[in-house]
């Protein structure tokens, strides 16, 4: 019995097109045209608490038992629950945002630009540090392509393919939204590295964290301030530290006295871009 070619083509397409989960807007659209489903009750993400806070929070009163994440919060939750399905963490080991949103003194604060606000202080470990680096990402594609630029305003397409488990984005490698892709992603990644890192006590909504309590301005805290550079003298003098990233790469700020940026990636300044 002869299989029509078109037949064979056709369900080719099917499986590619079923291989592919495809986003845009913050919602989950159809592959091809990019429009999105339509959007059924009860799909708010919500931010629920998983466990009791511990560590140095426990017992203060939590804020609330769950809130509603703001759409804004969408790309990123969804990506931060594929890099999770993606390590093999599923059902109650999969991702939660409510351990990771509202969190320390850079993680989400609760203001009206919860994704761009930068946050101030100190990051109190390695989750808050990888928050910080997320909103220094965030401030230079800001920088870089205007201050309309944030994850508040701006949305982006991208695809999870089941097969090789992949994350990639729809938009030109040089653009604002495809350098916001770049932070969100980075930013997930690093998240999963420290999931077992963090103190959940350190949690806003849940946990009674206070941030004005915790979080003095400025960053740092003892030795050179992060803008500083060591000079011949052993004196510390300031240095503007510049963007460096693009090219598929998430933005990082690095010190030009001793990086140099090739690439989108941060080089050694003794040396040669190659």
């Amino acid at each position: 019995m002869k299989v029509s070619s078109v037949f064979l083509a056709t369900a080719a397409n099917a499986q590619i097109l079923d291989d592919e989960e495809c986003y845009s807007g913050r919602v989950r659209v159809d592959c091809e045209t990019f429009q999105p489903f339509p959007v059924l009750a009860g799909d708010v993400l919500q931010l629920r608490r998983r466990k009791k806070g511990k560590g140095k929070n426990e017992g203060k009163k939590p804020r609330e038992d769950k809130v509603d994440i703001p759409s804004t919060y969408g790309d990123l939750a969804t990506i931060a629950g594929k890099v999770w399905n993606i390590n093999g963490l599923k059902k109650k080991e999969s991702f939660n945002a409510a351990d990771y949103w509202a969190y320390g003194c850079f993680c989400h604060q609760l203001t009206g630009k919860p994704m761009s606000d930068i946050g101030k202080g100190k990051p109190i470990d390695a989750l808050d540090t990888a928050c910080h680096s997320y909103k220094v990402c965030l401030s230079c594609a800001a920088s870089q392509f205007g201050k309309s630029c944030t994850n508040d305003d701006v949305s982006y397409r991208w695809v999870y393919k089941r097969r090789n488990k992949s994350i990639y984005t729809k938009e030109g490698e040089k653009s604002c939204e495809a350098s916001l892709f770049n932070c969100d992603l980075a930013f997930a990644e690093q998240m999963f590295g420290s999931r077992e890192l963090s103190d959940s006590g350190s949690g806003q909504w849940f946990n009674g964290f206070d941030e004005n309590e915790s979080c003095s301005n400025g960053v740092g805290g003892g030795g050179a301030p992060s803008n500083s550079s060591a000079s011949s003298q052993g004196r510390f003098v300031a240095v503007e530290h510049q963007c460096c990233g693009g090219f598929g790469n998430p933005f990082v700020k690095i010190n030009p006295a001793t990086q140099q940026c090739c690439s989108g990636k941060a080089a050694s300044v003794e040396g040669y871009c190659t």
